[in-house]
């Protein structure tokens, strides 16, 4: 067994491996935390690694809350100008942006004790007004699509039917808009922001075959995606005032389920 191997050799529990995990994201720079932290426990577990371990392809369906306060923000701030309009006649107020769902595939390498996962998870939402100007009888159609595709390797610990992981992940944000009387989309905003998790990992049931994975976690954004300026802001035609240096947190608490192929233990 790999536990068995790191505590006879090495005196580590997998407790003390998540902490040496977190401690690493402590100390490289955001900027190569990724790379490094990744580069560093591929090779500490691969070398340490002294019992037959399985890979495991996983796909599933998951769903995140956020907060995304600025974003609501801004919106809350255009449709109080279009209600304040004698001559808006609102329909449809675009409403705030919290759930977004989508697919989750990866892998993961993984013994009777300890894993090592790979995941990338593409969530998505759209958000979706209408208006008209009475007097000239323009129609104000605002619809704004956002996309959230995070890339992300998490170290496991299993008890059992249930797992802990932390992780950390790199995410590319976008915000787009459809040009007017085509079919192709404005991009508004595309930025990145890299990220680390929690989660729990529960087997819901299964055989050594396949087997039904509930997963809630949460992501944690280590930098903010600018909000305050470009084409978002312009977007809304002088309807809103937005500080040039707002941002955009992106705090995620998620709920996934996700189908793995092989034992994952009873």
């Amino acid at each position: 067994m790999l536990y068995n191997c790191f505590h006879d050799r090495y005196k580590i529990t997998s407790i003390q491996i998540l902490l040496l995990f977190v401690i690493l994201l402590y100390l490289n720079c955001i900027k190569l935390m990724c790379r490094r932290s990744i580069i560093f426990f591929v090779f500490f577990l691969m070398t340490c690694t002294c019992a037959q371990a399985q890979i495991n392809i996983k796909v599933g369906f998951g769903v995140g809350y956020t907060p995304a306060g600025s974003i609501n923000g801004i919106f809350k701030q255009y449709n109080s100008s279009l209600e304040a309009d004698e001559n808006i006649d609102v329909e449809t107020l675009i409403p705030e942006l919290h759930f977004m769902n989508g697919v989750v595939v990866g892998f993961r390498w993984r013994t009777d004790y300890i894993g090592l996962d790979f995941n990338w998870e593409n969530l998505s939402r759209k958000r979706k007004g209408f208006s008209e100007n009475e007097m000239t009888g323009a129609f104000l159609d605002d619809e704004y699509s956002f996309s959230s595709n995070n890339l992300s390797v998490g170290l496991e610990s299993y008890y059992g039917r249930i797992g802990f992981g932390t992780s950390i992940g790199y995410r590319r944000f976008k915000i787009t808009k459809p040009f007017e009387g085509t079919d192709n989309d404005d991009t508004l905003i595309r930025d990145h922001q890299y990220n680390v998790g929690a989660y729990l990992l529960i087997n819901l049931s299964g055989s050594d075959a396949l087997n039904l994975i509930m997963k809630p976690y949460i992501n944690i954004p280590l930098n903010g995606i600018n909000v305050g300026t470009g084409e978002f802001v312009e977007s809304f035609n002088d309807r809103v005032t937005v500080d040039p240096n707002e941002s955009e947190r992106l705090w995620i608490y998620g709920l996934s389920f996700i189908f793995y192929n092989g034992y994952q233990g009873r």
